[in-house]
């Protein structure tokens, strides 16, 4: 009776393992897919493991094979199946992330430091990208590789007049707006393959923490100037209405 319940209850986890569902919600170390080991060997190695389980089907995005040649999820999210092109192709299991990581592109907001600071670009390394998690609006920080960005002169924020000030001018936008250790909030306009194009033209967009020369904090006079809460030190910003 007992062996009769162990049987059964292994040829259930051997199907669960077996017939992964597309949609199924997984944990972080679900097993997916099992392969028996090979027939060639009573005591297969890992490499003789991994050639059996591949021949069946391939660990995708968000699994990996583990050594006695399981496909395991390693995140949290929903099952995916990709047949191959052949009847005799490997399937390919996969794992979505149920929060996937957001992508820069034109139209996102974006949480820049500022590096450099000329009379015509101000360079930028993008931190955060704003998405939605759970519903609400979230700065969620980019863990891949350094994402650079450039903010022109003439996009640094909304010019009244015909054309904007001339790099010569005494009044000129970009040392006067932005500096480096700066805080921003932007927006991307365009990228291209080595950087990402920004704007902080919109009323809501600009810097939003400066620090002063003396260590303290600047805090916003108004739109225009912030100002050192130890020392008094006022300097020119383009502020971010909040």
């Amino acid at each position: 009776m007992t062996n009769e319940g162990n049987a059964h209850s292994g040829n259930a986890h051997s199907q669960n393992t077996n017939a992964p569902l597309d949609g199924t919600l997984v944990a972080p170390g679900t097993p997916l897919y099992s392969t028996p080991p090979s027939s060639n060997s009573s005591s297969p190695t890992t490499a003789n493991a991994a050639a059996s389980a591949a021949a069946s089907a391939l660990p995708g995005p968000g699994t990996f094979l583990s050594p006695n040649s399981i496909i395991t999820s390693t995140l949290k999210g929903y099952v995916t199946t990709q047949k191959g092109p052949t009847s005799s192709s490997p399937l390919t299991i996969s794992v979505t992330p149920v929060n996937p990581l957001p992508t820069l592109s034109p139209g996102s907001l974006t949480l820049c430091l500022c590096l450099r600071s000329t009379p015509s670009t101000i360079t930028c390394q993008i931190l955060s990208i704003l998405t939605s998690v759970n519903s609400t609006p979230t700065f969620v920080p980019l863990k891949t590789s350094t994402h650079l960005g450039q903010i022109q002169s003439s996009d640094i924020t909304t010019v009244s007049t015909s054309s904007p000030p001339s790099p010569d001018s005494p009044d000129f936008l970009g040392l006067q707006s932005y500096r480096p250790s700066d805080l921003l909030l932007t927006r991307i306009t365009s990228s291209t393959p080595s950087s990402y194009n920004l704007s902080t033209a919109e009323d809501c967009l600009g810097v939003i923490e400066v620090k002063c020369q003396c260590g303290g904090k600047m805090v916003p006079e108004n739109f225009k100037t912030v100002k050192c809460k130890e020392c008094g030190r006022e300097e020119e910003r383009k502020v971010a209405k909040p």
